[in-house]
């Protein structure tokens, strides 16, 4: 009997850890030698907190809603503590609208959000008096946390106000950038050419000679301090953001 239950185990033993593989069509696909390729996101995020003027006491459950373009994007509602988070937004400028029960509506207008970009719009509401709308004007930060010092952003208008108009020509305005001639490749911090490590839309490319300058949304060169999930770069990270449906609205 214990020699029975003995086989008996091997059995199954073997038979678990045999390949597991797929029929497709009649022919048999093994799980081995299959890469994936993961995509870099090059999103921000825009979190604050919701107080009250008076008490600085926190509001939860305020309905906070996120539009571009007069589009209403996101909504959410504060936490118990009153915190909020929109993640995984595209770069670009926003607009924020907060309403609460027995508060005014606050409007925050064209608030900036560049790649990698945490923002935070920190929100006080007062009661409600009088039928007003709140719309006070966004400030940048001097100091944005989680951005490299030794990054640059171009949007659309800072490339559209350029004699050049080549991504690679607009990039070697930068500083600790050096490019030979008009339309060459780049060299950052006196690195090889070829060890600029481009990102479109979190893929990796070879270049970005075929992308025109009006097709971009957000550029960011970051020629050091580069972030570990780009990997082993040597030289510079070229981040891309090509323009989407609410750019041109």
């Amino acid at each position: 009997m214990k020699q029975l239950m003995s086989l008996l185990l091997m059995i199954f033993t073997l038979a678990a850890f045999q390949p597991v593989a797929t029929a497709t069509n009649g022919n048999i696909a093994k799980s081995e030698g299959v890469s994936h390729e993961l995509k870099i996101t090059n999103s921000g995020e825009i979190s604050g907190k919701v107080t009250d003027a008076e008490t600085q006491e926190t509001l939860p459950f305020a309905n906070v809603a996120l539009k571009r373009n007069g589009i209403m994007l996101h909504g959410v509602a504060t936490d118990l503590d009153g915190f909020y988070t929109f993640n995984g937004l595209p770069p670009g400028t926003y607009d924020l609208e907060v309403s609460y029960v027995g508060y005014q509506v606050f409007k925050q207008t064209d608030i900036p959000v560049a790649i990698d970009q945490l923002v935070t719009v920190n929100v006080t509401m007062t009661s409600e008096m009088l039928d007003v709308v709140i719309i006070p004007a966004y400030r940048e930060p001097l100091l944005i946390p989680g951005k490299s010092p030794s990054s640059y952003n171009f949007g659309r208008k800072d490339m559209q106000n350029m004699a050049v108009k080549k991504p690679l020509d607009i990039i070697s305005n930068s500083a600790g950038i050096f490019q030979g001639d008009q339309g060459e490749g780049i060299s950052v911090r006196g690195a090889r050419v070829g060890s600029t490590l481009y990102i479109v839309d979190g893929v990796k490319v070879d270049n970005i000679n075929g992308i025109p300058s009006n097709g971009i949304s957000q550029m960011e060169v970051i020629t050091g301090g580069i972030p570990a999930k780009y990997g082993d770069a040597t030289g510079g990270v070229i981040v891309i953001t090509t323009r989407s449906y609410l750019d041109n609205h």
